[in-house]
């Protein structure tokens, strides 16, 4: 069996192995072949976020199912998979990487700048801009300037700007 997947304007065949794919025959009104529903069915559906890779992106991929049903017993029901992914920063990095054909990741994303030896953060991944990093409130951080040198606490999240 093979089934027709989508993926960001290219399209490739993939093998299904129809007796691990899951059974949609009840949505459409003629059904009459439950072995073919069940095989050209999607596999899954859903949203998966992997983990950061080395350079600190993480890929999402959604996954969608379309059913366009018969309009008569002597008509077939088509099944659309499409899978489509981005790309976001893990947390405490920044940047805008982009997905490419297949289910890849491409581009930078740059570490929130350190002050006084502490690195910002991000409040969760996929920041896009160095706006959105800070040293959180109740961090230590050591500091020397013209008055003088020592540590200090940080007493509201202080964000970085351009």
């Amino acid at each position: 069996m093979k089934k027709i997947l989508i993926t960001a304007g290219c399209v490739a065949l993939v093998a299904v192995n129809a007796n691990a794919a899951k059974n949609c025959c009840g949505k459409c009104t003629y059904n009459t072949n439950d072995l073919a529903c069940t095989a050209n069915c999607c596999d899954s559906t859903g949203t998966t976020v992997g983990s950061p890779d080395a350079n600190h992106i993480i890929l999402v991929t959604t996954k969608t199912e379309t059913v366009t049903c018969a309009t008569s017993s002597s008509g077939a029901n088509l099944v659309t998979c499409r899978s489509t992914y981005s790309c976001k920063c893990e947390q405490g990095y920044y940047g805008t990487p982009v997905a490419n054909l297949g289910g890849t990741c491409s581009g930078t994303c740059t570490r929130c700048p350190s002050s006084g030896g502490v690195y910002g953060t991000t409040a969760s991944s996929g920041a896009t801009s160095i706006t959105e990093c800070y040293i959180p409130s109740g961090t230590t951080r050591t500091f020397s300037d013209s008055v003088g040198s020592g540590t200090e606490t940080i007493t509201s999240n202080c964000y970085y700007t351009n």
